[in-house]
């Protein structure tokens, strides 16, 4: 999901744009693919990828589409806890990284789950149009554990 947030923000020059995951090479990847196929529909977008949160400080929009999916003997309630904690410790360092980013989760199986872990975490945006976008996510096909 973050990867097609990622191509449409692009297609439309609506922002530069930092891929984040914590799988390393995974944004690199997909960060490197996008950049090289703006020129043939003729788009100056600026995308970059990475491992660090600080290659997302002072964005203005910021896009989550963290989370795990639901794996074979998982129940409901731990794939909510699990994702519950994922998104708690993006938001955090979203906010650290830009406090002032219009913050929008996607994505999550679990509405509830985004608004909990969004609620009090990001303040109004600033006035004026976007300047980076940063869309962190957190590869499917990552172990289910929570990194500390």
């Amino acid at each position: 999901m973050g990867a097609t947030a990622a191509h449409w923000i692009a297609a439309k020059e609506l922002a530069d744009i930092v891929l984040v995951d914590v799988v390393e090479g995974v944004p690199q990847g997909k960060g490197l693919d996008l950049l090289e196929a703006l020129p043939i529909e003729k788009r100056d977008v600026h995308v970059t990828g990475t491992n660090d949160y600080a290659h997302t400080v002072n964005s203005d929009i910021v896009v989550i589409t963290a989370g795990i999916p639901r794996k074979p003997g998982m129940s409901r309630d731990d794939l909510l806890h699990t994702n519950y904690k994922i998104m708690s410790e993006v938001v955090s360092k979203v906010v650290a990284a830009s406090p002032n980013a219009r913050n929008r989760p996607s994505g999550s199986n679990h509405g509830s789950l985004r608004r909990s872990a969004n609620s009090a975490s990001v303040q109004p945006p600033c006035s004026g149009c976007a300047a980076k976008a940063a869309l962190l996510t957190r590869n499917s096909s990552a172990s289910s554990a929570v990194p500390a």
